[in-house]
């Protein structure tokens, strides 16, 4: 199948019918929680929100498809308008500055430079990638085996590859319009802070987001986020309708709730696909 059949609302139906969505939605909130806490600080910096995420992802991609440059990089970051030059650009001198990313020497401009990503950049996020993909097999079980196989970075950097021509050949559908959770992959750490909430509520409840017990300070910490960006992130989510965050409890919408399985389902099939065309799985 291909991504735009497989990516469509009928080519996702399977996936929000399964009986252990849920379950699935709370491994993968889980799992992401994991691997956030054994990051340090610095990979922390590098992921804590959508524009910062999405260039670690490109950059990856980019060096599995042997396209990896400050160029290429500016051109991704324009073409799908998750960031600016200036923030690629930061990006870039953060992550050399810290050893994650190296340019080799040369005759043309740095920026026109082939990047060398270091392994201790892409070992956290293949780490990442590895317990998540354990997680959706409770819905999509072929991912366990792809999973293993991520133990040998030469199947991560295939299972990149595979996800850069699949969203070459189909980018509408992955800069699709926004949807409610959009809201929390555009603010500094927004989507460690509902997953995070996702994790922490009660194992029988009505819907997938329903309520979690909150704590402003102890989310903040786990986040490694500020408490004010905590109550920024809860306000503006309050202010759209997709929650209400009361002292000590928060209550989601359930169009947060229905967009946040559509986001899991859509996840979940991306990885199956990519993991297909990569030879991951059997």
């Amino acid at each position: 199948m291909n991504p735009v059949e497989a990516l469509s609302p009928e080519g996702l139906a399977d996936l929000l019918a399964h009986p252990q969505l849920m379950a699935c939605g709370d491994a993968v909130s889980r799992a992401n929680a994991e691997a956030l806490s054994a990051m340090d600080d610095e990979t922390r910096w590098l992921t804590a929100d959508v524009g910062r995420a999405s260039l670690c992802a490109s950059l990856l991609i980019l060096d599995a498809l042997g396209a990896a440059s400050a160029v290429s990089l500016i051109a991704t970051a324009a073409a799908y308008g998750f960031c600016s030059r200036g923030r690629v650009m930061s990006f870039l001198q953060y992550a050399q500055a810290r050893g994650r990313v190296s340019v080799p020497s040369g005759h043309e401009p740095w920026t026109q430079r082939r990047l060398m990503v270091n392994v201790s950049f892409e070992t956290p996020f293949r780490r990442m990638m590895q317990m998540r993909m354990r997680a959706m097999a409770l819905i999509a079980p072929e991912l366990a085996g792809a999973a293993e196989r991520l133990d040998d970075p030469a199947a991560h950097q295939a299972l990149l590859a595979a996800t850069g021509l699949m969203m070459n050949s189909a980018p509408a559908i992955f800069a699709g319009p926004p949807t409610p959770i959009t809201l929390f992959m555009q603010r500094d750490g927004g989507m460690d802070i509902l997953r995070d909430l996702t994790a922490s509520q009660p194992a029988e409840r009505a819907r997938y987001l329903d309520w979690a017990p909150l704590s402003r300070l102890a989310l903040a910490r786990r986040n490694n986020v500020s408490r004010t960006q905590v109550t920024r992130v809860l306000r503006d989510a309050e202010a759209a309708g997709l929650l209400t965050a009361g002292k000590d409890r928060v209550d989601f919408s359930p169009a947060l709730s229905d967009d946040a399985l559509r986001h899991l389902a859509f996840t979940t099939q991306s990885v199956r696909l990519a993991s297909a065309a990569a030879g991951l799985v059997d």
